[in-house]
């Protein structure tokens, strides 16, 4: 006897359709406010964050017969950040709220909050471009630990206002990829059973150089005409951010609209400056998306 059996083609539009997992886009690892001073710009205190330094004096020799009529005056220089704010609202009917997969409407949730953190971490680097430093390295040419290693010595030694550590090394994926190529070089020609060449081929380079802490950070802006990108060494010092006010969301019901919505708004308000141009430094590099 022949059997013919009833299939899943042949009730097609009987069979439900379940979301059964949802996600957000991954963001870039990077967070540059927890490798910069912070401060924060206090309730009553103006709309500019003041910091005064003062110049420094000289000192000179005299002999006991020595009448010092070289009198040194104190001056004072205004260091100010002024806070500015960011926003994002989104609207969700109540109807979306409804029918869409509770997945799904969890994950949402975290789209605003992602959105924030990431032009945070963004204009957090696009502040070492502002730096009048000498920038280092070249177009078109790769990342080498020797570039990091001068950076730092640039701030250590600077004449005027010798920068002091934590020292952070901040550079894009594809530039971190030619400096492990760098301290991988040896394999395949000389023993790496041991070492800091064998440590880096096994976990990738995440070290420091000439006392340089160094992280990745994947929201750095490729140049699309040359492919370069302005990494930056800078001292934790160099650069400070200013918190005006902490992160606020407010909810907001509007009936009259699509059946019911809520619009959700994200706020917040902060600035980077730089306290010492020569306690920044940048670093130009080749960011070509590695093939080996």
């Amino acid at each position: 006897m022949a059997y013919t059996p009833t299939v899943t083609d042949q009730l097609n539009n009987s069979l439900p359709t379940i979301r059964a997992s949802a996600r957000i886009v991954r963001e870039q690892k990077g967070d540059m406010v927890g490798l910069v001073e912070r401060r924060t710009l206090g309730r009553g205190m103006g709309d500019t964050w003041h910091e005064i330094s003062y110049d420094k004096l000289t000192a000179q020799a005299i002999s006991e017969t020595t009448v010092n009529t070289n009198i040194q005056q104190i001056s004072d220089n205004d260091f100010p950040i002024k806070p500015t704010m960011i926003q994002i609202a989104t609207m969700l009917t109540d109807k979306v709220g409804r029918n869409i997969s509770q997945n799904g409407l969890r994950e949402i949730g975290r789209l605003a909050q992602n959105a924030m953190q990431r032009k945070r971490n963004i204009d957090g680097l696009t502040t070492i471009d502002a730096t009048t430093s000498t920038q280092l390295g070249s177009a078109g040419a790769s990342m080498t630990f020797g570039l990091v290693a001068a950076g730092v010595a640039n701030i250590e030694g600077n004449s005027s206002e010798p920068g002091e550590p934590p020292i952070r090394f901040v550079a894009h994926p594809f530039c971190i990829k030619d400096i492990y190529s760098q301290f991988t070089a040896p394999v395949g020609t000389y023993d790496i059973s041991n070492g800091a060449t064998f440590d880096v081929f096994q976990n990738g380079f995440r070290g420091m150089i000439n006392t340089a802490q160094a992280f990745v950070n994947g929201d750095f802006t490729i140049d699309p005409n040359t492919d370069d990108v302005k990494n930056g060494v800078f001292a934790q010092a160099g650069i400070v951010h200013v918190q005006e006010m902490s992160p606020n969301i407010e909810t907001k019901r509007e009936a009259l609209i699509g059946g019911g919505s809520t619009i959700v708004v994200h706020t917040d308000s902060y600035a980077y400056g730089i306290r010492q141009n020569n306690w920044v430094q940048e670093i130009i590099a080749d960011a070509t998306a590695p093939t080996s």
